[in-house]
C-alpha cells in the first residue's frame, strides 16, 4: 500500500473526528416564555407593579408590569437557567429564586411585607 493512501486516510479520520467532537461541544440554548403571576398578600391580583427578571449576580434580563390579573409575560427567556425574580409594590414585595425548564411554565407569587421572609408561591424546579 501507497504511504500517501496511508497518510491520507489518516487525515480524513482526523478531521472526521474533529468535526464530531466540533459538533457535539456546541450547546443550544433552548429560549421560551414564561408567566410570573403575583398577588397581593389579601390574595388578590397586583395589578400595574414592574417584575423584573435577573441573573442570580443582580444583573436585569428584563422586566414586564402586570396587567390587571397580576400576570407578567417574559418573553425570550433562556431555559434551563437560574434567575430571581423580583418585585417591589406598596402591597408589599417578592425576591424569589427560579429555574424555568419548559416553553409557557408560570410561577406564582405573593407579595410579602417588609420583615416578613421570602415569599410564598409555587416554585418549582428549586
Amino acid at each position: 500500500m501507497d504511504v500517501k493512501y496511508i497518510i491520507m486516510g489518516i487525515f480524513a479520520a482526523m478531521i472526521a473526528v474533529a468535526i464530531y467532537l466540533g459538533m457535539n461541544m456546541i450547546k443550544t440554548e433552548t429560549i421560551g416564555t414564561i408567566t410570573i403571576v403575583v398577588n397581593t398578600p389579601d390574595g388578590n391580583p397586583a395589578a400595574g407593579i414592574t417584575v423584573m427578571l435577573k441573573t442570580p449576580d443582580g444583573q436585569v434580563v428584563s422586566q414586564s408590569v402586570t396587567g390587571d390579573d397580576g400576570t407578567a409575560i417574559f418573553v425570550g427567556v433562556t431555559l434551563n437557567r437560574a434567575y430571581l425574580v423580583e418585585a417591589q409594590s406598596d402591597q408589599g414585595m417578592l425576591s424569589e429564586r427560579i429555574s424555568p425548564s419548559k416553553d409557557g411554565e408560570s410561577f406564582v407569587f405573593t407579595l410579602k411585607k417588609a420583615g416578613e421572609g421570602s415569599s410564598e408561591g409555587d416554585r418549582p424546579n428549586l
